[in-house]
């Protein structure tokens, strides 16, 4: 064999190892991007259930809280704690409409497979969860403004007699800061959760006047 022929020879046999070499590298580096990238996944994965679970138990304890709280409020007639029991309630939907939309949205990003942001994006929902539990302590440690909690269950036998004397006042009214007809009406709702007598612990009187303010209201 000529000398120039095993030259040939040898640097195509050296040209194809390397291709080889080459080869396999692509598919060494490909295998570990997308197992890369599928570790990425599934750990954003785990911190968006992580946010999302979060996010339902807070809505569950402060729903627990509210009702617990709402039943003693109406067992004493105190209506300052019913009202702030209401303000409460108002502030944790607002913070809570607008946690899960983002989380909603975020959710789509993961769908998407769309993952680079959504680590910051669910970090800064930590403000709103911050909200939320400070929400939750509030309502946890609401009680009524009366210091003498045994006075008001004493007079429970005689309440058409004790409501004469309550705090309820003439001037009470339970739509005070409703400028709009939608602030009136997710107020109804919640006053009708509270007072309606079918929901066992209700108050069909204050259903009753707070039915008949509503309904005079002139707001738009």
């Amino acid at each position: 064999m000529e000398p120039i022929t095993c030259v040939i020879l040898i640097i195509v046999v050296i040209a194809i190892a390397a291709l080889g070499e080459e080869i396999s590298a692509r598919k060494s580096n490909k295998t570990y991007s997308q197992n890369t990238n599928f570790n990425e996944i599934e750990r954003v994965g785990n911190l968006f259930n992580k946010y999302a679970t979060e996010y339902n138990t807070l809505r569950q304890q402060f729903a627990n809280q509210y009702n617990v709280k709402i039943a003693e409020a109406q067992t004493i007639s105190d209506m300052q704690m019913i009202k702030e029991l209401l303000l409460y309630n108002e502030d944790f939907d607002k913070y809570s409409v607008v946690l899960k939309r983002r989380l909603e949205n975020i959710r789509g990003m993961l769908n998407s497979r769309q993952i680079e942001h959504v680590e910051s994006e669910l970090l800064s929902l930590d403000e709103f969860y911050s909200k939320l539990q400070h929400l939750l302590s509030n309502i946890s440690y609401a009680s009524s403004s009366n210091d003498d909690f045994s006075r008001w269950f004493e007079q429970e036998e005689n309440k058409e007699e004790y409501t004469n004397t309550s705090k309820t006042s003439d001037s009470f009214s339970f739509f005070e800061g409703c400028k709009t007809k939608t602030e009136a009406d997710k107020r109804y709702r919640a006053l009708a959760k509270a007072f309606h007598p079918d929901t066992g612990c209700g108050d069909e009187n204050m259903f009753n006047k707070m039915k008949e303010e509503y309904d005079n209201l002139h707001l738009s």
